[in-house]
């Protein structure tokens, strides 16, 4: 679980900053290693932790999203986007190689940064599939084949 800030341009309320308290679900598919278990969860739950971490209680910013003008400096990030302007302490914020902080896109960032760290030590891990909520029924998910 985390939370932040984030605003989504072109989405009607949402273009407003608000917040979210995320949920974030691993499914993983593979083939079991001989104690039965693709993953031992003790192993699974820090490296989600690790890559969840730098996003709680931070502004998300898309930085591929070609609406937005962003410019940092030392210890700000400026963003305009039509009529809005935000200045944010830079040490605030986590800029995202994504063009969108929406659930969909925050599901296939993380699917792929677990999925990176995982590749490494199991094998036997064939994909990945992250699931992330922002409520109750707003979530979305991605899958990411790690091994054909």
């Amino acid at each position: 679980m985390f939370s932040s800030t984030h605003f989504l341009p072109d989405m009607g309320k949402c273009e407003r900053l608000h917040g979210h308290n995320y949920q974030v679900e691993v499914e993983l598919g593979g083939i079991p290693a001989k104690n039965g278990a693709i993953i031992d969860f003790n192993d699974l739950v820090p490296i989600v932790t690790r890559v969840v971490r730098p996003l709680d209680h931070y502004i998300i910013i898309a930085s591929k999203d070609t609406r937005l003008t962003i410019i940092e400096s030392e210890s700000e990030v400026e963003i305009q986007f039509k009529d809005n302007r935000y200045i944010f302490p830079k040490n605030n914020c986590v800029m995202l190689p994504i063009k969108q902080t929406t659930v969909e896109s925050l599901s296939k960032y993380l699917a792929n940064r677990i999925g990176e760290v995982l590749i490494k030590s199991y094998p036997n891990i064939h994909w990945i599939d992250v699931l992330v909520r922002e409520g109750q029924v707003q979530s979305a998910s991605t899958k990411v084949l790690l091994k054909e």
